[in-house]
């Protein structure tokens, strides 16, 4: 099937409901659902149209948005690869685009004030991204495995960024930032470690080593690599914090 519309019958929508149905193009969501589970639409490639009736109390896609927008606390929960985030929106909720891998290119409005856990991960179609200064925090994993992310620029705004963030983001070779004092994060917030990388060092059986020690020596490999732009009159700070100090080149704009 390529189209679905939830009959004024059903309340609730759980979890998962729609995983992996690849072929669906279009989904029309009536104005009784009260409860939508999370990931309803994961792995959904071709969805392009999202509609929620707009006699719903709980939903909306207000603007022709093309996803499911939580009315009372303005939270994206679902998007799709047509989606337009609407400027009232505040909140990109946890797993809302998760594994769209038809999404290449995203706006977020400057509402915006948090991303949340795993938002874009699995978006591999995405090559750059620009966080707007409304923004506060980028949560757990929120662009894990974004393959194809080769830049992002992230505002002053941002006081917290959680673990694995950008983690397997294989090709990100661009990261300008905007604190004047780097903040502190994980060493996997922009880890890469992959299977084969992992078997290498471990197939010394003298070497036990944790996940934490091979996560820590594959970055440095990484980001010798990769290049950060930094504020000007701030290089030195960033040349000696942690995780900051591993990429290859560091310059100031």
């Amino acid at each position: 099937f390529t189209s679905i519309t939830i009959p004024g019958s059903v309340t609730n929508i759980d979890a998962h409901a729609f995983l992996y149905c690849k072929n669906l193009v279009s989904i029309y969501i009536s104005e009784s659902v009260g409860i939508i589970g999370k990931e309803i639409l994961h792995g959904c490639y071709d969805l392009s149209s999202i509609i929620v009736s707009p006699d719903n109390a709980v939903y909306d896609s207000r603007d022709e948005c093309n996803a499911i927008i939580e009315t009372k606390t303005n939270t994206l929960v679902e998007g799709c690869k047509n989606t337009t985030i609407p400027n009232s929106v505040t909140n990109i909720g946890e797993s809302a685009f998760d594994g769209c891998e038809g999404l290449t290119s995203i706006s977020i409005p400057n509402s915006v004030v948090s991303i949340g856990e795993s938002a874009f991960a699995g978006c591999k179609g995405l090559t750059s991204v620009s966080i707007p200064n409304s923004v506060t925090s980028i949560g757990r994993g929120a662009f894990y495995n974004c393959s194809r992310l080769d830049s992002i620029f992230i505002p002053k705004s941002v006081t917290n960024i959680g673990v694995s963030a950008f983690e397997r983001c294989s090709k990100l070779k661009n990261v300008k930032v905007e604190w004047s004092t780097p903040i502190s994060v994980s060493y996997k917030v922009f880890s890469a470690v992959d299977n084969e990388y992992l078997k290498t060092l471990l197939s010394d059986c003298d070497r036990w080593v944790t996940v934490l020690v091979v996560d820590n020596e594959y970055l440095k490999t990484f980001l010798s690599d990769r290049k950060l732009y930094v504020p000007k009159g701030t290089l030195s700070k960033y040349k000696s914090a942690d995780v900051w100090k591993e990429f290859g080149t560091i310059e100031e704009y």
